[in-house]
């Protein structure tokens, strides 16, 4: 961390692929499409030197069916010697990748190696973190569970609760035609920045990469709507003008 400047982020979820392998009833994204993110959205990403971001989530999509894409981003936080706390990658749990346990090992053993100083905020088991929805509209493949599970340098989360109604997933997408679902609009979340201090700031906000390649500060939407309503490409975007120009854009933005 040469630079002078530098920017910490809370969190940053990439959306690797739209493509899927289930068709859950309740998906807030709606149909899959067959969309890929590029390697260069990474780049534009990573080749910032002043940017450590505390957690890096791959999200979808199913996520593992873009499992060169994850490889791709750890090799290039590793050679790129980047400061990423965390990876997490959230997945349906019918997918079973042994390159990408293998790699989320390597992250784990280059980030112990390089960074070690910076880890008292990270519990050593959440460095690589494989997080699978439990939820009634999603059947988890129990051997590829077990398989996970057996992987001691890996943190396997089952989030959600099969036997309870979870309100907060049935936003928008398939959900919203359903008799179970709800009103969402969808809308940004103001970008809410702290300087620590001279030319260190962290910003409080999940961004949100999609597999287009725009940033949002909102994961949580279709499709459509995260491709309408976000702030540009993540080529164009500074998370910190120093001038301020961008924010008072975006919070114009977001009380219109």
């Amino acid at each position: 961390m040469k630079n002078k400047e530098m920017i910490l982020i809370k969190s940053v979820a990439l959306e690797g692929t739209r493509r899927c392998n289930a068709k859950c009833d309740h998906c807030m994204r709606g149909e899959p499409q067959n969309l890929d993110m590029s390697r260069e959205v990474i780049d534009n990403l990573l080749e910032r030197k002043n940017i450590v971001i505390m957690k890096l989530i791959f999200s979808g999509g199913e996520p593992l069916l873009n499992e060169d894409l994850i490889i791709y981003t750890i090799d290039k936080i590793i050679s790129n010697k980047k400061l990423v706390f965390q990876i997490e990658i959230t997945t349906n749990g019918t997918i079973y990748s042994s390159r990408v346990v293998e790699k989320l090992k390597e992250f784990k053993e280059y980030l112990k190696s390089q960074f070690s100083d910076f880890l008292d905020t990270t519990k050593d088991d959440k460095i690589s973190c494989i997080r699978i929805s439990n939820d009634q509209f999603h059947q988890i493949n129990s051997d590829v569970l077990e398989k996970y599970k057996q992987e001691k340098e890996l943190s396997v989360i089952k989030t959600g609760n099969i036997d309870i109604l979870d309100d907060g997933l049935l936003l928008t997408g398939r959900a919203k035609n359903k008799t179970f679902g709800r009103d969402f609009e969808y809308h940004l979340k103001a970008i809410n920045v702290r300087t620590i201090k001279k030319d260190k700031y962290f910003l409080e906000n999940d961004f949100y990469i999609t597999a287009r390649g725009d940033i949002t500060t909102q994961g949580d939407g279709t499709y459509e709507d995260m491709d309408i309503i976000n702030l540009g490409p993540i080529k164009d975007f500074k998370f910190i003008d120093k001038k301020k120009e961008k924010l008072k854009k975006y919070k114009k933005l977001l009380t219109n």
